[in-house]
């Protein structure tokens, strides 16, 4: 399984699947590959990546990632560095842009005059409508921040920062090369840069073009083979594809895409009347694609290595003389310093609650032995007397004035359990702020940032 064992929650956790010292003879066997194969070389020279040297890939989509994101970026730096100038590994990176805008809001936490943790929001951007991709939409100059009362300080000091990225980059092309070209200026002194490369310039090159023609002649087993992989994944969350054998009505892994307009999910029998330019492969596609000749590598976080099994299916069945590059997953978890303590596990609150219901009719529940007996006795007459009987009645009115009586001497004790529950659902109602793992990377403190570089580079090292 993957992942198996790796605790996502806890601060600092790091994962790299497989581990880091397989890294290179998994790229040395794909590199041995795709440089002895023409399309592969052509495709890397039409998306502008280097072809004389073994290339380490990953992406996302155009937003300030929160630090598991950051960490692919990381184990592609430090993987690419490790390998040396022998080999000279090259980096690059993919902006997922024909994905709909998720760069704003950017969230950031706010302690109120309560003393309670909220979530808040910088919608740095209004330019965010319906299902829109990134790299349709206009750059454009940050809105102004929001209040910070109540911010920490080292969040305040990132968000500064990234409204002066964004500000600096408000005159690219499109809302993605934007929130791109912020995080490249954010990353200075972390990490190396990489190539980089927008997912839609994959309409332009001769790869996607075969794919494609290979989808309009063998259609049915296109999408057969992708909804059976899909099926056959449902962790992956992806959806199969509209099959209409009735109707010869076939959805295809493709978007269509427009300046300032949603995307269109495209069906086969619209493709002769697309221009092929405005043409985008959708996740699967995507990562297939890339993995059959851009890179020798394919890093994923937690999500993508599960969709990619769904595509390593597909491909298998629909394209088996294709050949992809091996795949990892890695991520991390850093926490803002917010919490006082650890967060409550759900049986810590649970137990909790049953403790505060449970004391209350249960003497035991707080360490009272004899009144527990007490009422046990009177519970095991009463059913030993006949159902409907007056003694019955009687014996079950001594129970609960005993009880009464019981809870009015030990009212403190039963109220002390009752805040503690509420206290602890309070607790784990917060945890979702305060042990949060997904803040966007610049609103963590440099030394935090950096402590995971080192780490991550010690992981390629050994």
């Amino acid at each position: 399984m993957l992942a198996d064992g790796w605790d996502a929650t806890a601060d600092g956790a790091l994962l790299i699947e497989p581990a880091a010292d397989r890294w290179r003879s998994l790229i040395d066997q794909s590199w041995k590959v795709h440089r002895a194969d023409a399309a592969a070389i052509r495709l890397r020279s039409q998306l502008g990546l280097p072809t004389d040297r073994p290339l380490i890939m990953s992406g996302h989509q155009a937003i300030l990632w929160h630090p598991g994101i950051l960490a692919k970026w990381l184990a592609m730096d430090a993987a690419a560095s490790e390998m040396g100038d022998a080999q000279r590994a090259g980096r690059a990176w993919v902006v997922v842009d024909q994905d709909t805008a998720e760069a704003s809001p950017i969230w950031f936490p706010r302690k109120g005059d309560d003393g309670v943790w909220r979530r808040d929001a910088w919608r740095w951007s209004n330019e965010l409508e319906g299902d829109i991709p990134a790299c349709a939409l206009d750059a454009q100059n940050p809105e102004p921040l929001p209040s910070l009362a109540g911010v920490p300080a080292e969040v305040s000091a990132g968000l500064g920062r990234t409204q002066e990225a964004l500000r600096a980059a408000a005159r690219n092309d499109s809302m993605a090369s934007q929130v791109m070209s912020a995080t490249n200026e954010l990353l200075k002194g972390l990490a190396q840069s990489a190539a980089i490369v927008r997912a839609t310039s994959l309409a332009n090159t001769d790869r996607l073009a075969e794919l494609v023609s290979s989808m309009q002649s063998q259609t049915e087993r296109c999408v057969t083979a992708y909804n059976r992989a899909v099926r056959a994944h449902p962790d992956a969350g992806l959806r199969p594809m509209l099959a209409d054998e009735v109707q010869d009505r076939w959805e295809l892994p493709l978007w269509r895409i427009r300046r300032g307009r949603a995307r269109a999910r495209i069906h086969a029998e619209d493709l002769p009347s697309i221009p092929p330019g405005e043409l985008a492969p959708r996740a699967i596609l995507m990562t297939a694609l890339l993995r059959s000749g851009a890179c020798d590598l394919f890093i994923h976080g937690l999500g993508g290595g599960l969709y990619d099994r769904a595509t390593d299916m597909w491909f298998a069945e629909w394209m088996p003389d294709v050949r992809l590059a091996p795949t990892a997953v890695v991520s991390a978890t850093l926490h803002l310093p917010l919490a006082d303590g650890p967060a409550p596990s759900r049986p810590d609150v649970r137990r909790a609650i049953w403790r505060a219901h449970h004391a209350a009719h249960n003497p035991a529940a707080l360490g009272d032995v004899q009144s527990q007996q007490h009422k046990s006795a009177l519970v095991r007459e009463l059913r030993s007397l006949p159902h409907g009987s007056s003694d019955r009645r009687r014996v079950f009115d001594r129970i609960q004035e005993y009880l009464a009586q019981w809870r009015r001497a030990h009212d403190r004790p039963l109220a002390d359990a009752v805040s503690e529950a509420r206290f602890a659902r309070s607790q784990w109602e917060a945890s979702a702020i305060t042990h949060a793992r997904d803040w966007s990377f610049p609103l963590h403190g440099r030394a935090t940032l950096e402590s995971l570089r080192d780490r991550m580079v010690e992981q390629f090292k050994q």
